[in-house]
């Protein structure tokens, strides 16, 4: 009798996903919410992230904001391959909330699925599907960006998609620049693997 039900949950698990692949690919745009730094820790030393209430009160916003000055170059329509609308007004107001007192980590945390669903209950809409980036770390000692990919129905919360993504820090002048070329990475690295993700 077990071996019936898991063979049963298995099935409906690969229907579900299908369902959701569908979805997906169906779509004719993704809103864009943008970059949550909610649940993230900047991994390092004081140093390495001096002043952390400028970057609660700055820099979130600045990355934020980069990815829709520089469209060219932080390419979401080319990287999922739809037309894109944004809305970032839910992370901004968001990520100005964080506790930077507890933004910095001596080792990386872990964002769970279940945190990355929490995460999604908060950001909505009347229809269609979300695009999120849910960050992990910014981890000077492993020299990476760690963050969620998250697709999701805006009306009902449902996540459809979620991934996770590591990307190595190429450099950049500044410490905004610097950070924001692990999210660069991140645009390509997501570009090649966004096809097995559906299929997967």
């Amino acid at each position: 009798m077990k071996k019936y039900i898991v063979v049963f949950l298995l099935f409906a698990a690969l229907g579900l996903q299908a369902q959701n692949r569908d979805r997906i690919e169906a779509a004719p745009s993704f809103t864009w919410f943008g970059l949550d730094f909610t649940q993230a820790r900047m991994v390092g030393s004081d140093v390495d992230f001096s002043d952390r209430a400028k970057i609660v009160s700055s820099f979130f916003d600045q990355w934020n904001q980069l990815i829709l000055n520089e469209p060219e170059k932080f390419n979401l329509e080319a990287t999922f391959n739809k037309h894109i609308t944004n809305n970032i007004s839910i992370a901004t107001k968001r990520n100005a909330g964080v506790d930077y007192l507890k933004l910095l980590a001596d080792k990386p945390n872990t964002v769970t699925l279940e945190d990355v669903n929490g995460v999604v209950k908060n950001y909505t809409g009347d229809e269609g599907i979300g695009l999120l980036f849910v960050i992990e770390n910014f981890d000077k000692p492993a020299v990476k960006v760690r963050f969620w990919v998250v697709l999701f129905d805006v009306k009902t919360h449902e996540v459809l998609m979620a991934k996770q993504t590591e990307n190595k820090l190429g450099g950049g002048i500044g410490f905004r620049n610097y950070w924001a070329s692990g999210i660069y990475a991140g645009f390509k690295n997501i570009k090649t693997l966004y096809p097995s993700w559906l299929k997967s």
